[in-house]
């Protein structure tokens, strides 16, 4: 059907022009077009191509499209409409255009075109290059040539911004202390500092973590009060809730469920970022403290959070806290520089099950007004194009064994892997998959296996990363892993011959209770493990041990044993709060 002659369309195209650099996309474009033109009577379409690819701060030039677009809207639209990039913000409201010495050859061309949709395009740039660039006029064309076709690139290739910077930084020679080059400093004012910390994000070859967003800003800095609770909206209500989009976390080194789970979100606003740390703790009469001042080094010896800054401009940042609220705060960058200080605010609270941290971080931005480097941490907000990475840590020492668990487990006993950073943006992203091949890698490979019912191929994957690792901790996991699978397969003496190798003892017992329960081998597992006393092994492995004696005990009628050991295995479960 057509339209009455009296309707008139506004075509607001999902892509801005400068995305039209790409052939396909310009084609589905020409193809909404061509409906639309369809229905309308002649003349009664008008367009809508934004121009607001300076917010990306990445040298977006689009003459070519620009030009081939317009030709080919000639006699087909009334006009258009088209925003850019608000300018300053100044008393109260934004003015003026956004980075004029980078838009200004996108407008000028599409204004050209609007008197005259026929002329040269490669003409009309030479003109512009030799009149606006000067000496520089060679070099800002194979710049801004460059950045048209490579453009859509640079977010992903680090060859592509190589190259961007390399131009820029001749052309800029090349202009020398005149007018010209004055006109080139606004271009690399505008871009030249987001291009290296693209280039520099892309070359570290970060893969393989998980990805988090920041949520909603606050209002201002009365909606959240600093004092440990996480009580406020913000943290929970509504599409806030706490259980359904905090971020939880898995033991540092084999990417394994904690026995005590640890749960955060952020929030970004007011030129600050905002953590809220939730720890689980079933023994809170016996925090392990060890400290009660800030920067001091003893609060790595107990209980402790660890969070990790890696921003758009700086790598990276450690602030770390304890149950009594003590703060130790580095700057990282090169090595530890105590001197620095976050001026973070934060509050520790303790409930009946858990501790809690709330803290308010304030953020700089050298490109957005000057920031003292020793008092804050240095960035913007994060986003798609330009995330922080960051790790949020727990340390728990109990009687028995240290717990080290971590968002972004590192597949080490440390901590500080910037590499293993995860990615905070302000995207609903997903984890990248595609990563270098390390302990936690290979175990999810190992595990996928299992969920498929391949417990041969499971059995082999487990076994090797077994003997590639030096870690005892790895190792145990590993195998305890293979002997599940052997379990499985009914190839029990692979089984028990796989369990005496486990270096952790309790492990090794662990796994040697799980086969015999396994195989139905009740009296043989109470015979050997009767009087065991599992309250002295590491917590992480007591829930499943007081079960599988449990459970044997109760095959062999004694009641009261197996109710002992069974009330006592869920206390000892690993937690689920991840």
């Amino acid at each position: 059907a057509v339209f009455s002659p009296n309707v008139m369309a506004m075509l607001c195209l999902v892509q801005e022009r400068e995305s039209f650099n790409n052939p396909e996309v310009r084609a589905k474009a020409l193809e909404v077009r061509k409906g639309w033109l369809a229905k309308l009577a002649p003349g009664n379409l008008s367009n809508c191509p934004h121009y607001l690819n300076s917010r990306s701060y990445l040298p977006s030039y689009f003459p070519h499209a620009i030009a081939e677009d317009l030709h080919s809207l000639k006699g087909l639209s009334q006009g258009e409409y088209i925003e850019l990039t608000w300018g300053n913000y100044d008393g109260g409201r934004y003015s003026g255009m956004h980075a004029p010495g980078f838009n200004h050859l996108n407008v000028y061309v599409t204004s050209r075109y609007y008197w005259d949709a026929d002329q040269d395009i490669e003409a009309l740039l030479d003109e512009y290059y030799d009149k606006f660039y000067g000496p520089a006029a060679k070099e800002m064309k194979a710049f801004i040539e460059h950045c048209e076709k490579n453009g859509r690139f640079m977010t992903t290739k680090v060859e592509a911004t190589d190259r961007a910077l390399a131009l820029l930084d001749a052309a800029r020679k090349a202009a020398g202390d005149t007018v010209y080059g004055k006109r080139i400093d606004l271009v690399a004012d505008y871009c030249h500092v987001s291009m290296t910390e693209l280039r520099d994000r892309l070359s570290k070859d970060r893969k393989d973590v998980p990805s988090s967003r920041i949520f909603d800003p606050p209002a201002n800095d009365s909606e959240i009060t600093i004092d440990g609770r996480l009580d406020e909206p913000r943290w929970n209500n509504g599409n806030y809730a706490w259980n359904s989009y905090a971020y939880g976390m898995a033991e540092l080194e084999t990417g394994r469920r904690p026995v005590s789970g640890t749960s955060y979100r952020v929030i970004w606003g007011n030129r600050a970022i905002y953590f809220g740390i939730r720890c689980e703790e079933p023994d809170m009469k016996n925090l392990n403290i060890t400290t009660t001042n800030n920067d001091d080094p003893a609060i790595f010896k107990g209980d402790c959070v660890d969070v990790l800054l890696e921003t758009q401009s700086h790598s990276y940042y450690q602030i770390a806290v304890n149950p009594a609220g003590a703060v130790y705060d580095a700057d990282m960058k090169g090595g530890t520089n105590l001197a620095w200080s976050s001026s973070a605010k934060v509050a520790v609270f303790k409930g009946d099950t858990f501790w809690s941290v709330e803290m308010r971080i304030p953020v700089g931005d050298m490109m957005g007004g000057g920031v003292d480097p020793m008092k804050s941490v240095e960035g913007r907000c994060p986003s798609a194009l330009y995330p922080w990475a960051i790790n949020v840590c727990r340390q728990r020492v109990s009687r028995t064994e240290t717990e080290r668990s971590a968002w972004s487990p590192t597949g080490t006993n440390s901590f500080y892997v910037p590499l293993k950073f995860g990615v905070l943006d302000d995207s609903w992203s997903k984890i990248d998959g595609h990563g270098r091949a390390d302990y936690l890698s290979d175990r999810k490979a190992a595990l996928a296996l299992v969920q498929a019912g391949k417990n041969d191929e499971a059995l082999t994957a487990f076994t090797n990363m077994a003997a590639s690792t030096a870690s005892d901790l790895q190792k145990s996991d590993a195998l305890e892993q293979a002997v599940e699978c052997a379990n499985r397969l009914k190839q029990y003496d692979r089984a028990l011959e796989l369990a005496k190798a486990i270096p952790i003892p309790a492990v090794s017992k662990k796994s040697r209770m799980s086969i015999l329960q396994a195989n139905g081998k009740y009296s043989d597992l109470i015979a050997e493990f009767k009087t065991e006393d599992i309250d002295q092994w590491p917590e992480s492995t007591r829930g499943e041990a007081f079960f599988s004696r449990g459970t044997a005990f109760f095959q062999l009628k004694d009641g009261l044993a197996a109710e002992a050991d069974l009330k006592k295995a869920p206390a000892h479960s690993r937690d689920a709060h991840t």
